[in-house]
């Protein structure tokens, strides 16, 4: 049987999507939406149902890549299963919410024509899809596993290790490199195992700085910590505008160092609807910290400032702009994804006249939000500094270099200089840009199609006795059946139904899916073996027979209704054997 093994981007110009297939496992890795020049507007990538029903696995990285989630878990299209660690799906969910209630612009990529935002109750139909997994985790789906390795970007942002047979490929998402941040810090030595790596290098994912990302984060907290203190030296106030993630909880630390040094007992007051929630949950996900605030989460201390703030009212959220005003705040940090173009002008002629700073520390959204800024023709300055901790394209060809993946590595876009990929061995680097379909800008990977890892049971296992043959090689002679499938997963993706004079034909691609199928239709339906032949075997039960061939199921009866319960008890015993 020839299996093949293939790596698409299957984004757009804008944003990244890529489309794994090892064998007759499919794996799409996030589901982003990227902001097109208006703010609060966005585009999508349209798939079309069979693209959808070929979905098995969606790995998502961090919580930026949900946006574009729900239109692909909704379809009736999709039996795939959905994997992200615990930070990256509350603070998903938060985004998600917070998306649907700002009433985007969605602009469809292939015809142009705007549609409508998913309804909330999509977004929690969605949420409730997604199983969560801990850092460093290994789930294991027979002959495909995958581990979550923390990125170091933010609270919970993993780079995703695909173990295949022999072969180790890894997904290097949004990463940083920079120590002693909120979030764990990139573990590096299990990236080294990696035989092939693909990644994206496009400036929506990776920082904008040519720069290493260390020290230009580091120059812009300098930028922010003078204007923050001139400001409260001089009776002024800071308004910041900034998302609740990510980032955001740097630049709370980075506040709260600004009062300690100056010795300010002033309040930082939080407009955002999704801020209380993050505010509240991040304290608790001790596992995706960095080592130091991981152990004070058994200390009865809080992990990051701002728990400390909050409980001596310093830090204060707030669910609309309006209210905040009434305080008379010194520091605002505000979320700019709740506001419309009227809320911005009024927004920048709070305490005109020069008496307050707008820092912007998000790296997106630049350009509008500028622009809403001289429309509104306020007289206070505005700053563009960005918290922007990503890895800048020389920090991740230096990433490579280290992990030397010996199959070679994949691109989504022509590097900036390819002078920064210079040190990776010629013909093993390639660019593959998105493609719309169609055998164009598909990697063939390369991928050992000579060896294969055989599932042995645990019955065979105890009863084999090993006998040395030298070199240190022991070996065992055993029977049974061979399980050469390329996955444990049986869905009705993977299956195809064809009736005929009352008749049912099953086709899977796994022989352990029929070993365990066939030991159920014994046990369970009391079945009696009425044949075994090398082709396979016939096994008779009250509803009916039930034929297995090689990689095929039959499901004989004389009404159409027994075929449907004998279909409906194997997906039973398909889920109940996690093959679903």
């Amino acid at each position: 049987m020839q299996v093949t093994h293939s790596l698409r981007n299957v984004g757009t110009s804008n944003a990244v999507l890529w489309l794994l297939k090892l064998g007759t496992a499919t794996i799409l890795f996030d589901c982003p939406l990227v902001q097109l020049g208006e703010l609060n507007a966005y585009e999508l990538n349209e798939w079309a149902d069979a693209d959808i029903a070929s979905v098995d696995i969606i790995l998502l990285s961090n919580h930026g890549s949900f946006l574009a989630l729900p239109w692909i878990t909704e379809n009736d299209k999709f039996k795939g299963v959905i994997y992200a660690s615990d930070p990256a799906a509350l603070f998903g969910k938060l985004r998600m919410e917070q998306f649907v209630r700002s009433l985007p612009k969605i602009r469809n990529n292939s015809d142009g024509s705007m549609r409508r935002c998913y309804p909330l109750r999509d977004v929690h139909s969605c949420l409730s899809k997604i199983q969560r997994v801990r850092c460093n985790e290994i789930i294991d789906l027979g002959h495909v596993s995958f581990t979550a390795l923390s990125s170091g970007y933010a609270l919970g942002s993993a780079n995703w290790m695909i173990t295949y047979h022999f072969q180790k490929i890894l997904y290097l998402s949004t990463s940083c490199l920079i120590p002693n941040k909120h979030a764990s810090a990139l573990d590096f030595p299990p990236h080294l195992a990696a035989d092939f790596v693909f990644t994206s290098n496009h400036p929506t994912l990776n920082s904008l700085s040519t720069s290493d990302a260390p020290n230009n984060f580091q120059r812009q907290a300098k930028i922010i910590y003078t204007h923050l203190a001139r400001s409260l030296e001089t009776g002024g106030a800071v308004a910041f505008l900034s998302k609740p993630f990510g980032s955001f909880f740097d630049l709370l630390e980075l506040v709260e160092h600004v009062f300690a040094s100056r010795g300010v007992t002033a309040t930082v007051h939080v407009v955002s609807g999704a801020a209380l929630e993050a505010l509240k949950v991040c304290n608790v996900l001790g596992e995706w910290m960095n080592q130091e605030r991981k152990d004070t989460v058994f200390q009865s201390k809080f992990p990051l400032g701002h728990g400390a703030m909050m409980e001596s009212k310093r830090l204060f959220p707030h669910a609309s702009m309006h209210t905040v005003f009434k305080e008379s705040p010194q520091v605002i940090i505000l979320d700019y994804a709740d506001l419309d173009s009227d809320s911005f002008a009024a927004f920048f002629k709070w305490r005109n006249g020069g008496r307050c700073t707008y820092i912007l520390t998000d790296s997106d959204s630049v350009d509008q939000i500028h622009a809403f800024h001289a429309r509104s023709k306020s007289d206070n300055p505005f700053v563009y500094c960005p918290l922007d901790s990503r890895t800048s394209e020389p920090e991740l060809a230096h990433m490579l270099q280290r992990i030397e993946p010996r199959l070679g590595v994949a691109l989504s876009h022509p590097p900036s200089q390819f002078a920064f990929f210079n040190a990776i061995p010629l013909g093993r680097l390639c660019v593959l840009p998105p493609s719309q379909g169609g055998d164009d800008n598909v990697l063939k990977l390369p991928v050992d199609n000579e060896r294969h890892a055989a599932l042995i049971s645990r019955s065979v296992a105890v009863k084999s006795e090993f006998v040395q043959i030298g070199n240190g090689i022991e070996c065992a002679a055993v029977s049974g059946m061979l399980d050469l499938g390329y996955t444990s997963v049986l869905r009705n993706a993977n299956v195809h139904e064809m009736r005929k004079h009352g008749s049912m034909h099953v086709r899977v691609f796994s022989v352990g899916v029929l070993q365990r199928v066939a030991d159920a239709a014994v046990k369970q339906l009391k079945g009696v073996v009425e044949n075994i032949s090398p082709s396979g075997m016939v096994v008779n039960v009250d509803l009916g027979k039930i034929i297995f061939e090689q990689h095929r199921i039959t499901f004989e009866a004389v009404d159409e209704t027994i075929l449907d319960d004998l279909w409906n008890w194997m997906l039973t015993v398909a889920e109940a054997n996690s093959m679903l």
